[in-house]
């Protein structure tokens, strides 16, 4: 599968793929994109979804205009892209309120070109998200892309079922200064060699970000 540069037809009829609960992608160096635009609208099914090895892979989704494409979307899994820039590739002109209520874990390992996870629209409805995991992702500097909001003010995010967070080796990630972040069910934190991230770290001076009972797994390994 090295060769494939292309996964879907470019119209594929609207009742395509309506049984598909599980995508895996491996190894596929010259795929660019997994959902491209063209195919909005059809995986009202799809539950789980990993991306592993693909050495060209520069987005995930690529969403112009319709709403809740993949709405279903519970795990994700993301590993060894190289060149991935975003999970989610949006046209903020033209698109709505996304909708992704039922993504309950994502992971996102060795992607060393990404600088976020979440666009601003994505992480304003995470209410059954559970588990976190990001791993060297050497250029990451936030989880939310908190510089696409058209508010400036600050935002507060809230993920009220969110359990499990685990970061290590993200070296350019820093505090969420431009927003306040509630997780009030975690209780299991786990970070490593995240030498920016100043509301973690040892000596910080400052009010927790979350619960008391909250166990840090390692904190910056020092």
């Amino acid at each position: 599968m090295k060769s494939l540069n292309k996964i879907w037809n470019s119209e594929p009829p609207s009742d395509s793929f309506i049984k598909l609960d599980t995508l895996i992608i491996e190894e596929c160096d010259k795929l660019v994109t997994v959902f491209p635009f063209y195919i909005e609208g059809i995986f009202h099914n799809l539950c789980n979804l990993r991306v592993t090895n693909c050495r060209s892979m520069q987005a995930i989704f690529d969403i112009h205009v319709k709403v809740g494409d993949v709405a279903n979307l519970q795990d994700v899994h993301l590993e060894r892209l190289p060149k991935l820039e975003h999970v989610w590739k949006l046209n903020e002109d033209r698109v709505g309120i996304l909708k992704w209520n039922n993504l309950q874990k994502i992971c996102v390992v060795n992607c060393y070109s990404l600088k976020n996870i979440f666009p601003f629209s994505v992480a304003n409805c995470l209410d059954n998200l559970e588990y976190l995991e990001v791993g060297q992702c050497f250029e990451l500097r936030e989880i939310v892309a908190i510089s696409e909001a058209a508010n400036t003010d600050k935002v507060s995010f809230h993920f009220p079922k969110l359990s499990t967070i685990k970061f290590s080796r993200l070296p350019k990630l820093e505090e969420p200064g431009a927003y306040d972040l509630s997780c009030p069910m975690l209780n299991d934190l786990s970070i490593e060699f995240c030498d920016k991230l100043k509301p973690f770290h040892k000596n910080a001076q400052r009010k927790p970000l979350f619960p008391e009972e909250v166990r840090i797994a390692k904190l910056f390994n020092s």
